[in-house]
């Protein structure tokens, strides 16, 4: 039976590698908004990115991540928020 900290460690590591997977995807809305012709549809990807972005940021605070998770993760959020900011 796991302990108390290895589940800890297994949560911790799921739910890294989900924000991890959430910021690819929020870049993935900003590609296609760069390239629909559809101004409705660019709306519509630049707010889906918006709010994953958010979302993102208030769950890092409950998740205890490794140091080499917590640096990429921190590398993806920086081009995502600079990303987001040019699209205004």
């Amino acid at each position: 039976m796991l302990s108390h900290s290895d589940i800890q460690r297994r949560v911790n590591s799921v739910i890294a590698e989900l924000l991890l997977t959430d910021t690819e995807m929020a870049l993935t809305f900003l590609d296609l908004a760069d390239t629909t012709r559809v101004p409705e549809n660019r709306t519509r990807r630049h707010k889906e990115a918006k709010k994953a972005y958010e979302t993102i940021m208030s769950l890092i605070p409950k998740v205890a991540m490794k140091q080499a998770e917590r640096e990429l993760l921190d590398q993806r959020l920086g081009r995502l928020r600079r990303r987001l900011l040019k699209a205004g």
